[in-house]
């Protein structure tokens, strides 16, 4: 029994980030079937709501590979004149797992109030003026969106000050800086 316990924690972080993607999915098949009851359905339109749904499912793995990347990356750099050899000591996969859970349970929140929505929908506005459960809106489910996505930076600092023991500067700086230098390029870019 023990044995099987250490197989699935070992695998734990695929579970969260293959189970956020899997939400990701859900609730785009259903935000998809919303707008099919607000538009006239069209080949065209059934291929958008099929690339749809396959960018829902990418964008947590997409992320998760970044995080990955980057932050492997930063280790190396931070730990280049150090002692403490930081890059081989930390399992990524496992840290960027657990950093996932709130995302995972915003998600899980997410589905299950558009899937008991009420789904008298004519148009956007109906979309607009839906609440659901504690008389969120869509906005506010955008405002928790943003939340989750940073609780995924915040816990990982967490996670590498608290278990691997390195400084919290150092920790801002390797979970923070690829992302301000990718968001720079965004800004660079769409000034050319």
């Amino acid at each position: 029994m023990l044995v099987q316990f250490n197989k699935i924690e070992k695998y734990f972080w695929l579970i969260i980030v293959m189970a956020t993607s899997f939400f990701y999915l859900n609730v785009s098949i259903l935000a998809n079937d919303f707008q099919r009851q607000i538009s006239v359905s069209n080949n065209f339109l059934e291929f958008l709501y099929s690339a749809n749904n396959f960018v829902a499912f990418c964008i947590p793995l997409i992320a998760y590979i970044f995080f990955a990347l980057t932050t492997k990356i930063m280790l190396f750099i931070v730990d280049m004149n150090m002692e403490n050899n930081y890059e081989e000591k930390i399992n990524i996969n496992e840290l960027l797992g657990y950093s996932f859970i709130p995302l995972l349970i915003f998600m899980i929140f997410y589905f299950f109030n558009l899937a008991f929505l009420d789904s008298n929908i004519n148009s956007i506005d109906d979309l607009d003026k839906m609440s659901f459960v504690f008389n969120l809106t869509f906005n506010d489910f955008k405002i928790l969106s943003y939340i989750s996505w940073f609780l995924i930076y915040l816990v990982l600092i967490v996670q590498l000050v608290l278990n691997e023991k390195i400084e919290i500067l150092k920790s801002i700086l390797i979970v923070f800086l690829p992302s301000l230098i990718l968001y720079g390029f965004k800004i660079l870019f769409g000034y050319l």
